[in-house]
């Protein structure tokens, strides 16, 4: 793999806001080639698998790891990249990461949702960079991603964030036990999300 494929991820433009949790969102973060070829594959060739807890957890994912890429987007699961992935993100949120690193993809379909949740758990995940497929998208089409200050929220305050999953852009969150975050429904559209996980090394459990 060339190392020119790292230049394909802007982390160059993130910046992190504390509030409601430590996050960072990003319009234009990976060249619209990738995300285009990206594209195709999610609507060719993946092979989704439905996981989804009804009322709660609504999607399909997918494992890059355990797929058959394409040679145009099979860099995505190399060590030598996902290294790089993981030394960015541990640099800009100020943290050390371990060395396992999952990339994943979810497809939600009109009338999925994911309910308000945190990721914080046993597995010891601490950060989430979720990179946005869906060539084309508007807020009216829901599936719109939420980071939120409470688990019960009565309306939007100014520490919220509510997120149009704009094709080629990106979010990236710590996860801990207040990084509340959910997905609205999706009103039509299918809304596509290329998902890299992070975990707890020794020195940072």
């Amino acid at each position: 793999m060339r190392v020119e494929s790292f230049s394909l991820f802007k982390f160059s433009r993130a910046s992190i806001r504390l509030e409601p949790f430590s996050h960072f969102v990003v319009r234009d973060f990976i060249d619209s080639d990738l995300g285009n070829k990206l594209l195709v594959w999610f609507e060719r060739s993946a092979e989704w698998v439905d996981n989804s807890q009804v009322g709660f957890y609504e999607s399909y994912d997918v494992s890059l790891r355990a797929s058959n890429l394409p040679p145009t987007i099979a860099f995505l699961t190399t060590d030598l990249f996902t290294e790089e992935i993981r030394m960015q993100v541990s640099a800009l949120f100020g943290v050390r990461l371990g060395q396992r690193v999952d990339v994943t993809a979810h497809k939600l379909v009109p009338g999925y949702r994911i309910g308000i949740h945190t990721d914080f758990g046993e597995n010891k995940q601490t950060h989430r960079l979720l990179v946005q497929i869906n060539s084309g998208w508007r807020a009216d089409y829901g599936g719109l991603l939420m980071f939120l200050s409470t688990n019960q929220p009565t309306e939007v305050t100014e520490n919220d964030r509510i997120i149009v999953p704009h094709h080629c852009s990106a979010m990236c969150f710590e996860v801990s036990p207040r990084s509340y975050h959910a997905v609205t429904p999706v009103n039509c559209g299918i809304r596509y999300t290329l998902c890299f996980s992070f975990y707890g090394s020794a020195e940072n459990p």
